[in-house]
Order: structure tokens, then C-alpha cells, then sequence
């Protein structure tokens, strides 16, 4: 390859000059409260204390060694954080886009964030995308979502097992997003010394970001299954009645296929399971459309489609393909490993899965103001959108613990008939939507509650699961 002239920024921790074979193009410190200083002052990253004592190199220095033992030719800049928090990194992040910097590593991250930290880091990030950066970041070692490597735009690593033989592989759609494996152990030579490095998903990052170099274009395509889930939507499609949406899926208006103007400039949309009649329609679309991003197709989409969303840089979802690979995953080998659940399990039905939606929704958002998070789990495939997620009845036992550990929430919603319940060991407690009750009542662990419901009958159920199972 041609030599590489760009700088690639590792956000970490401080980074020692002593180390590397080639000097730093830049060294900053970003803080929690925007701050940004000369790092080479005060934050070491390794080499010899005044004492002439060697040091420990730092994580950050490690993580450069790595990257220049790959790419020798590389012009590392060093961006040192003040502690390993979302705003930290959305700070450091917004001094790469204000600073032009095209290539990001990120060997940290956080797991169980906020939803305001998420759309913090979804701004930002989207940003970048648009200025044509890409970011590498690592995946937990505890394998959990983790931000920002779970996000879209990110190139999300996780390290190969120490037996495998490949240095870097492309994987396909899974539960986390991610998006390729790596080496993770390696040798580092410094003053005919060696530094073993154990496997780690933080020494598989600079592998992966010594492949984007290689082939940006290529490897930023592979992030194409992970929603925007803070757009506002245009619906396309037929409305006979409104559409059930799970939280975070917000939709601004609704339109049929043949009243969308031939150019527009929104950003969102998502098009109903009848895009098959209307391919050129939706062609046309994504075509034309100038300020399009993201597209959420409810039916399966042609080849054509698929490779006009690529070919413009469109970041698409296709519900089939989900769903197709979640079945694969909890039926192939990783599902046994997830055994556990660490939190309340909660059947919820009615006489119709429109008001199962409707109540889980409600729940969550009203939870999430008390501080606790929730995800929704339903077996009806029509309901499944971003935000909740979907699998086959038969499989909730292998879904639920992959859940509990992937996300970590404070409560898990199951929707569904009678016959749900009877599939799962995992439910605990269930809640039946009665159409002809004006008042809450309860039975062992079964609670009934009206459909005319309030915040009074929100609250009772947090309390129950709070006086039952803790906090």
C-alpha cells in the first residue's frame, strides 16, 4: 500500500513518547468538563520516572505499540482521558471532528449507559460519519453492549481466541453488532526487552484499524444492521390504522408510496412490508432523496435496493435479516453459555398484542424516570421494530439470559399469549389487561390490571417488583 500519510487519534489514556518508534503527531488531555490541555505534562503514560526507574506503559501506550508494530509508518496522535466516562469520550470525540481527524481508536468504552448518554454519543457520532470519519472501537471483555462500540458508524471488535489462526476476520450480523475479530495477544519488542501482552478485545483495535486504513470503504459497510433509534421517521405505506412503534422510534409523519415528492431532504424513513409492489418507488427514493441516512425496511428488500443504500452510504435495517440471524445464533453454539437471569421477568397479555405493546411502552418510559431500564421481548413478528426485540416462543429461554447479560436491565417484558408462559422458566411474575375491570387486583404473582389504566397502577407494579425482587 501507498504510505499512510493520515493521523490516527487513540482515545485512552496517556501515551508515552519513549515507546513508540515514531514521534506523536499531537498529545492532548480531555476532561469531563470539556477541558483540553498538553497532555505530555501532566498525564504520563510509561517510560522512566525522574528516578531513572523504568515504568509500566500505560494502556494507551500499549494499544500504540500495537498499531505501530502493524503499520510502522503511522502518525499516532495520543488523546488522554481524565477517567473512562461518556462525557469524556463524547468531549474527546468532538475534538477529533473539530480537529479533522479521519481515524478514531477507542480501547475503552462503558457498558448499561444512560439513554441520555446514548443520544449524546449518537450526535456526535453521527456527526463524524458525516464527516467521513471512522471509528474502531473494542468490545467489553465481559462481551456486553458496550458504547461506543455497539453504535452505528463504529466498527465494533471483539478479540479472536488465542487457537485461532486468523489475524482478522469480518463477521456476520449478531446480537451485539459486532463487526469483526482480531488477534488480541501479541509481542512487543522496546530495548531488547519483550512485553507479553494477554488476549484482550483493547490489542485487537489496532488490528482492525490497520484494515480500515487498508480498505476504508470496505470495512465501514459492514455496519449496516444497527438503527438510528434517535431519527424522526417517515413512514411510507399504507395506514389503515396507526402503527404500534416501540419506544425510541419516533415518527414525524405518515405518507403512501405515491404522495412522496420526487426529491426530498429528510433524513429517516421507513418503509412498510409492501415495499415489494413499490421497489421502484422506494429505489427512487433513496436515490433521490438528499439528506437520506437511515432506512428501516419492514418487508424484504431486493439486491438492488440493498446496493443503492450502499452505494450512497445509507445506513439500512432489514427485519428479516435480524431475525434470521437471532434464530441462528440462539440455536448454534454460544447460546449455553448464558444460563442466568439477574432480573424480574414479566408476562404481560391481553386480548390484543397492540395493548401488550401499548402498556410495555408506557412501563418503560415510566421506569426509566424512576431509574430503572427495561427491555421488551415479543413473539409476534409484525410488532418487532428497534427498540424491542423478537424471537420465536419456543426460544425464549435462550433469548432471556442472552438479555439479562447482554444489557443488563432492571426488568424484562415477555408479550405474548397464555401459551408464552407456559414456553419459558424464566417468568416470574404475570400481568393480565382486563377490558372489563375499572380496578387493579392480584392473585399469588399473577396482577390484573384495567385497560382504562393510570400512573396509580404504573406505580404499584414498580413497587411490587421493588418489595419482591429489590432493587
Amino acid at each position: 500500500m501507498n504510505a499512510f500519510k493520515q493521523t490516527i487519534a487513540i482515545v485512552d489514556d496517556a501515551i508515552s513518547q519513549d515507546y513508540l518508534i515514531n514521534q506523536l503527531a499531537f498529545a492532548v488531555a480531555i476532561y469531563d468538563d470539556g477541558r483540553c490541555i498538553d497532555s505530555s505534562v501532566t498525564l504520563p503514560g510509561g517510560g522512566v520516572d525522574p528516578s531513572g526507574v523504568a515504568q509500566i506503559p500505560s494502556h494507551g501506550t500499549l494499544c500504540a505499540m500495537v498499531l505501530e508494530q502493524f503499520l510502522p509508518e503511522a502518525r499516532i496522535g495520543s488523546i488522554a482521558l481524565e477517567n473512562v466516562s461518556v462525557d469524556c469520550i463524547v468531549n474527546a470525540l468532538y475534538w477529533c471532528l473539530h480537529n479533522g481527524i479521519k481515524y478514531i481508536q477507542i480501547s475503552m468504552g462503558g457498558v448499561q449507559p444512560s439513554e441520555w448518554e446514548e443520544a449524546k454519543l449518537t450526535k456526535i457520532l453521527e456527526q463524524l460519519h458525516e464527516s467521513n470519519s471512522l471509528v474502531v472501537a473494542a468490545l467489553a471483555n465481559t462481551i456486553q453492549y458496550t458504547v461506543p462500540a455497539c453504535f452505528p458508524h463504529v466498527i465494533c471488535v471483539q478479540a479472536a481466541s488465542e487457537e485461532s489462526k486468523s489475524e482478522f476476520e469480518i463477521i456476520g450480523n449478531n446480537l451485539l453488532e459486532i463487526n469483526c475479530i482480531a488477534r488480541g495477544h501479541h509481542t512487543l519488542r522496546h530495548n531488547r526487552n519483550s512485553i507479553h501482552l494477554r488476549n484482550s478485545n483493547s490489542f485487537a483495535v489496532p488490528v482492525a484499524m490497520v484494515k480500515a486504513v487498508e480498505n476504508p470503504t470496505k470495512i465501514s459497510q459492514y455496519k449496516l444492521v444497527y438503527p438510528f433509534r434517535f431519527a424522526e421517521y417517515i413512514y411510507i405505506g399504507l395506514i389503515k390504522q396507526p402503527v404500534a412503534l416501540p419506544s425510541l422510534v419516533k415518527v414525524k409523519n405518515y405518507i403512501a408510496y405515491e404522495e412522496h415528492p420526487l426529491f426530498s431532504k429528510e433524513e429517516a424513513y421507513i418503509f412498510d412490508s409492501n415495499l415489494s409492489a413499490n421497489a421502484e418507488i422506494v429505489r427512487r427514493i433513496i436515490k433521490t432523496s438528499e439528506n437520506l441516512n437511515y432506512c428501516l425496511f419492514m418487508g424484504k428488500i431486493s439486491e438492488s435496493i440493498r446496493a443503492e443504500c450502499v452505494k450512497r452510504k445509507v445506513f439500512y435495517w432489514e427485519r428479516q435479516n435480524y431475525e434470521d440471524a437471532l434464530k441462528s445464533y440462539l440455536l448454534g453454539r454460544h447460546s449455553h453459555k448464558w444460563g442466568r437471569v439477574d432480573c424480574p421477568v414479566v408476562h404481560l397479555s391481553s386480548s390484543s398484542t397492540l395493548v401488550n405493546l401499548e402498556f410495555a411502552i408506557e412501563m418503560k418510559t415510566y421506569a426509566a424516570q424512576k431509574g430503572y431500564s427495561c427491555r421488551i421481548i415479543t413473539t409476534t413478528k409484525g410488532l418487532f421494530l428497534p427498540g424491542a426485540d423478537y424471537c420465536e416462543a419456543n426460544q425464549l429461554d435462550l433469548l432471556i439470559p442472552l438479555i439479562s447479560h447482554f444489557h443488563g436491565p432492571s426488568m424484562i417484558f415477555v408479550l405474548g399469549g397464555e401459551q408464552v408462559a407456559k414456553l419459558s422458566s424464566f417468568i416470574d411474575v404475570h400481568i393480565r389487561i382486563n377490558n372489563f375491570s375499572e380496578n387493579l387486583s392480584v392473585a399469588g404473582k399473577t396482577i390484573y390490571i384495567p385497560r382504562m389504566y393510570t400512573d396509580k397502577e404504573l406505580t404499584y407494579f414498580l413497587n411490587y417488583l421493588i418489595r419482591n425482587y429489590g432493587e
